[in-house]
């Protein structure tokens, strides 16, 4: 007679229970750094991209705790990994690792990447206007409190190099023997940052002070520029052409502006008095 099998069921073994133990673990464990690295370069805040990912871990724990029951870490296939003797030598050794990775990089970008500095700047300055008592600190703060930064969120920090190659070029053009002066620029319209090579009209307003003075008034010298601009190799910019206008009807609406030359004035009035601060005062102490 033939041989009646009997078909018993598939008993659970362990290892599908060890195998979803271990996906779990994975996804949990990298959830943080992508995550975290992800949100931070999108331009969210680094701190809120850090307590985004705690909690997006947090919650692959929580749902693996609804659907296994247990969290990977109690699982028995990991019990002897966290039991071993040497298991806290080797956490120090893999985030020690870590952190020499992370501060070699921090350490290249800092000589490498100029974008860098900014960064660097503001946590030196912050630490300086905690408790301002050099001439420097007391200079820089002001420009930290609330309003100053809010206000100073308008000027990208891209925009710095044009401005300070416009202001550079107006002094070198409208104040050719000046010893001690200085130049504002009020563009018609930041240009757009995709190209190397700029046109660009502006008013400059250049003012001469004598040596050591910085009262308000004195002799200056103005102009709306139409100029070409070529950027150099250190990332500032080069005038190829320059042409000065003092006859259109652009020009004298700013002149009979009252309002805003006395803003400029004040301007250079404040940073004349911030350089003498700065390097006269000091070397007559």
């Amino acid at each position: 007679m033939p041989k009646s099998f009997k078909k018993t069921p598939n008993k659970p073994t362990g290892k599908n229970t060890s195998s979803s133990a271990s996906v779990w673990a994975v996804i949990s464990i990298l959830s943080f750094p992508t995550v975290a690295l992800s949100l931070a370069a999108l331009g969210w805040n680094s701190f809120a991209a850090f307590l985004l990912a705690c909690l997006a871990t947090i919650s692959i724990l929580i749902m693996e705790a609804f659907t296994r029951g247990k969290v990977w870490i109690f699982d028995d296939k990991f019990r002897h990994i966290f039991d071993h003797k040497d298991t806290p030598f080797r956490i120090l050794i893999v985030v020690g690792g870590i952190l020499l990775i992370l501060e070699t990089i921090l350490i290249i970008e800092t000589f490498r990447n100029p974008a860098f500095d900014g960064v660097m700047l503001n946590i030196m300055a912050n630490k300086q206007c905690a408790s301002p008592t050099s001439y420097v600190a007391k200079i820089i703060c002001p420009h930290y409190t609330a309003s100053s930064r809010a206000q100073s969120q308008n000027l990208n920090r891209r925009e710095f190099p044009l401005k300070y190659s416009l202001e550079q070029a107006a002094k070198t053009h409208l104040l050719p023997n000046a010893i001690a002066g200085s130049c504002a620029v009020l563009p018609a319209e930041w240009p757009s940052y995709g190209q190397e090579d700029k046109s660009l009209k502006f008013f400059a307003y250049c003012k001469q002070n004598q040596a050591g003075s910085c009262a308000p008034g004195g002799e200056s010298v103005s102009a709306v520029i139409t100029t070409e601009l070529m950027r150099n190799e250190l990332g500032y910019y080069v005038p190829v052409t320059w042409q000065e206008d003092r006859q259109s009807q652009a020009y004298q609406n700013i002149i009979n502006n009252q309002e805003a030359m006395r803003l400029m004035d004040d301007y250079l009035t404040e940073r004349c008095q911030n350089l003498t601060d700065v390097f006269i005062k000091p070397l007559g102490e």
